[in-house]
């Protein structure tokens, strides 16, 4: 096995899409926990297994605590950094 890692993400490159959508590249599955309107944007915490992401997305999604969603993010946006 190879030495652990952590993957930093920022939450304005995580994308949230309804679950049964057809996500190309890097998708997990989780659920929306809370979703609060923070002005220009929405900020959705996202359980994923024992994880909790933030994710920002727009203020008119149609996403709602409670929903399985999909995350993605562009492998570009992602930053792995040994632990």
């Amino acid at each position: 096995m190879g030495s652990a890692a952590t993957l930093c993400l920022r939450p304005e490159f995580l994308q949230l899409h309804a679950a049964e959508a057809v996500i190309e590249g890097n998708r997990v599955r989780g659920h929306i926990e809370s979703l609060a309107f923070v002005g220009d944007a929405c900020e959705a915490e996202v359980r994923v297994g024992e994880a909790l992401l933030l994710a920002r997305t727009d203020p008119d999604t149609p996403l709602r605590e409670g929903d399985a969603v999909s995350l993605s993010i562009a492998p570009a946006h992602c930053l792995l950094l040994a632990a």
